[in-house]
């Protein structure tokens, strides 16, 4: 069977303290877990040699900064990490982070809710066609004082049970819980029987240190490589639902949420890329009528926040950011055309305008509008969104005591009217 996929998983951090970062962190690659201990154990075998380390048990990053200091232990890190390249399966780092060190009940239910976060945002890492139809979870075993802590019986309940519950509120993919059962298999071994263990615990060990400059740079590495992906455990749960949506082709719903974290204050940089990814995904898989159909969706959500005076400011907020990440959109894809979204979203933003009083903003709206509306009434597929404007516009004239204006766009309607009659 195809699209097996082995997650080796490590962590970082006591759970309970404010030191360092608490981390998940796992090593996704693409293959069985039998094969994928095949090949990486091929590609890393003269590893130890070329350290001057005995065998595999000696890998371990904390060990090696006590051993031989930062810099060397980095040094060591990043050769340990590079070998990966050598091997002949994909691969890809993964992170769940709880910045906030927002605690459970007790330190193992901590961690053990963090490992369902990763598990639950999994396929989100993967190209979208990508399925996983098979999953190996190798997790690293931990001990306190010698006593072991989690389980495999307690991943079982605590963590592979609560995953249907985390697809009920949109927080886990679809394609996870088809995993589960007889296509999801747990085990648990030490951290150095494993040269996919080591690397997570590297991987964890890094974003442990990773307000330290060297790591810093480590791991922009891997980002820039396309090799690392983060999640916020504990919290972020917008943008949890929104790479959800976007991996279980919600378009609509994954553009929402990241509109509105934007408004919330996210960082700016992150959204932009998603919001022209998934526009993109938009625009490129649904077809011209899909895409219409999305973006009405969008709207639709948008605009509901709407009813009281005091919501239309935020619907307004929403739109313009909506309009200026999709003329960013458009203006970087030239060859398409779609002048009949850009003019629905404009309406909305001047219903909105005139539900707030911003007459002089509406009126700029109305000078971007009446660029498109004469070539918009050729077609009578767009009659009725151009009727649209010209009723609204005429509504902001009459607020701003232009009456003369509003006359002419009244007008305009009625021209366009007794053109539909003719057509």
């Amino acid at each position: 069977m195809g699209n097996r996929y082995t997650l080796y998983i490590d962590e970082s951090g006591d759970f309970e303290s404010p030191r360092g970062h608490w981390v998940i962190a796992g090593l996704l690659v693409a293959d069985s877990y039998e094969d994928s201990e095949r090949a990486l154990g091929a590609k890393f075998a003269k590893l130890p040699q070329s350290f001057g380390e005995n065998s595999i048990k000696n890998f371990h990053l904390t060990e090696f900064r006590s051993r031989y200091g930062h810099e060397e232990a980095i040094a060591r890190a990043v050769k340990t990490l590079g070998t990966l390249e050598k091997v002949s399966v994909d691969y890809n780092f993964v992170s769940a982070i709880n910045f906030t060190k927002t605690k459970a009940q007790f330190r193992e239910r901590t961690y053990r809710l963090m490992l369902a976060d990763m598990l639950a945002l999994l396929e989100t890492v993967l190209p979208s066609k990508s399925v996983i139809d098979h999953l190996d979870v190798v997790v690293a075993t931990r001990t306190i004082k010698g006593v072991r802590q989690t389980s495999v019986s307690d991943i079982d309940h605590d963590v592979i049970e609560s995953l249907p519950f985390a697809m009920e509120i949109d927080l886990a993919t679809r394609g996870l819980i088809d995993l589960l059962g007889k296509n999801l298999k747990v085990r648990m071994e030490y951290a150095t029987d494993s040269w996919g263990l080591i690397c997570a615990d590297f991987i964890a060990n890094i974003n442990y240190h990773r307000d330290k400059p060297e790591e810093r740079d480590v791991l922009a590495g891997l980002e820039a490589a396309g090799r690392v992906a983060y999640f916020e455990s504990f919290g972020g749960f917008e943008a949890r639902r929104a790479r959800v949506a976007e991996r279980n082709g919600d378009c609509a719903a994954a553009l929402h949420e990241w509109i509105a974290i934007a408004k919330q204050g996210g960082a700016v940089d992150e959204i932009g890329e998603a919001i022209q990814r998934i526009l993109g995904k938009m625009v490129h898989r649904s077809g011209s009528s899909g895409v219409d159909v999305v973006f009405e969706s969008l709207l639709e959500r948008i605009w509901r926040q709407g009813g009281a005076s005091q919501d239309f400011s935020q619907v307004l907020a929403e739109l313009q950011l909506l309009e200026y990440e999709f003329e960013k959109f458009l203006s970087s894809n030239t060859r398409i055309n779609y002048d009949h979204l850009q003019f629905r979203l404009r309406n909305l933003m001047l219903i909105a305008c005139n539900h707030l009083g911003l007459t002089t903003y509406g009126t700029e709206i109305i000078a971007l509008q009446s660029r498109k509306a004469t070539s918009l009434a050729t077609n009578p597929e767009y009659f009725n969104r151009v009727l649209d404007y010209r009723i609204t516009a005429t509504e902001t004239l009459v607020n701003k005591l232009e009456i003369e204006d509003a006359l002419l766009h009244a007008l305009e309607y009625s021209k366009i009217v007794e053109n539909y009659y003719e057509v």
